[in-house]
């Protein structure tokens, strides 16, 4: 079985201002992720037909597909909204930032979407986003495997010129991130 999401939003193009574009495109493929993961899963405990994988309908794009690869039937130690609200309180005071907003999708367990501005500089801000994801979504890595607090993360951050970076994370039926930035500097290494 193949699952087909139709997310007309992940479709760029025909915005006047391509942010708001972009942001929606991007937004949408990370929530097909999400669904697929979810749904590869769900068919796992259910204990029928596998789900062989997901495409993002209308778009060239192909999601994950359920083989070994992935671990099947995941479990995340997700900190409760109010729990990851109080820690996004603390990242805001410490690296400089105003929460706009946190939403919670839920897959399966959570996937938090924070938004949040700042008027600190933009190119310094984009430096502390690896230490602001690590303090809203810690990790662990051993030499066994690498674990995460939630099956995925979307973070923009705004100034008063608008978005200038996001980046998001998948780990549910596959691994997947992306990063944006205004500027042209990113969080993470870029190639």
């Amino acid at each position: 079985m193949w699952a087909y999401f139709d997310a007309p939003s992940a479709l760029i193009g025909g915005a006047s201002d391509p942010s708001p574009g972009v942001r929606a495109s991007t937004l949408a493929r990370w929530e097909a992720t999400l669904a697929g993961g979810a749904l590869r899963d769900d068919f796992c405990r259910a204990g029928g037909p596998t789900l062989a994988g997901w495409s993002l309908s209308r778009t060239l794009i192909d999601g994950g597909v359920s083989d070994e690869t992935f671990a099947l039937n995941q479990h995340f130690p997700n900190l409760s909204p109010a729990e990851f609200r109080a820690r996004a309180a603390l990242a805001a005071e410490k690296f400089g930032f105003r929460v706009e907003s946190i939403r919670f999708l839920r897959p399966r367990e959570l996937a938090p979407i924070v938004v949040v501005s700042t008027s600190r500089g933009r190119k310094k801000f984009i430096e502390d986003v690896p230490a602001i994801l690590e303090a809203l979504d810690p990790h662990a890595t051993s030499r066994h495997g690498f674990a995460v607090t939630f099956e995925g993360v979307f973070f923009e951050a705004r100034d008063s010129k608008g978005p200038f970076v996001r980046v998001n994370n998948v780990y549910r039926g596959e691994w997947m991130g992306g990063q944006w930035s205004a500027e042209r500097v990113f969080p993470f290494p870029h190639g």
